[in-house]
């Protein structure tokens, strides 16, 4: 799990609680993490799909790109002390049968993890302040590999978060 929390006294932190995160997320990591992103628009039902390409690494040494497709639904949970949880839950079961067209990716040497759940709660706990909880889960890979690649998705993430943070609390 990565744990953090996210402070600016000059901005309104709700505004980044939203599915447009995920656009925040690409923008500030296409150069060296991301490749892709494509977004949905979420539904009435705060349901939206994501495909989530991310940079080739390793290739050299015959590590496959990486792709994510999620459903994803948000919600909000007040927090009794007062504030909001933006909860969006987002797994990779189902979407081969009702993924939109725009979220397919074919490229030679890729790979779709499957069988993905990931957990982002952003906690707007004032206007100024947010806690931040992101949990992955990947299953162990059929093949056995060196741990350092099992975790090179997690560790890529952590840097997609850390940048994240680091530019909200700037702005």
């Amino acid at each position: 799990m990565i744990d953090f929390d996210i402070n600016n006294a000059h901005a309104s932190l709700a505004n980044f609680c939203s599915y447009n995160i995920f656009k925040l997320m690409f923008e500030l990591n296409r150069e060296d993490a991301i490749q892709d992103l494509r977004l949905t628009e979420p539904t009435d039902d705060f349901w939206a799909q994501m495909l989530l390409v991310f940079k080739r690494k390793g290739d050299d040494v015959g590590i496959k790109q990486k792709y994510l497709r999620l459903n994803l639904k948000m919600s909000t949970l007040p927090i009794p002390s007062g504030g909001t949880n933006y909860v969006f839950e987002g797994g990779s079961h189902g979407t081969d049968e009702c993924v939109d067209g725009n979220l397919t990716y074919t490229s030679p040497g890729s790979e779709e993890v499957s069988d993905v759940d990931a957990v982002l709660c952003m906690s707007l706990t004032t206007e100024h302040h947010i806690r931040v909880q992101f949990m992955l889960s990947v299953p162990a890979p059929a093949q056995q590999q060196p741990s350092y690649i099992e975790n090179s998705l997690g560790i890529v993430m952590k840097k997609i978060l850390t940048r994240t943070k680091t530019f909200i609390e700037r702005i």
